[in-house]
């Protein structure tokens, strides 16, 4: 088995930016942020659902809209 030297290997935290806190790796940072972002559409879809009829009207759409909104899966934008 071939031994790698731990110290080549990338590191997937660094602390060099802010003393205490880690800054993970930019790939990891991107799909976190792209996770908060589906999550965060799939509450602001399920929100419609629970609108009345005034208030959809408010905000311009009618109820059959408001449903086929909340039914698109959260990577839809």
């Amino acid at each position: 088995m071939m031994q790698t030297d731990p110290s080549s290997c990338p590191p997937l935290v660094s602390t060099t930016d802010t003393p205490g806190l880690p800054v993970t790796d930019k790939r990891a940072g991107g799909v976190w942020n792209w996770f908060r972002l589906c999550t965060r559409r799939a509450a602001l879809r399920r929100a419609l659902l629970s609108l009345d009829d005034r208030m959809l009207r408010d905000i311009g759409i009618d109820r059959t809209r408001a449903r086929r909104e909340a039914t698109r899966a959260p990577w839809q934008p």
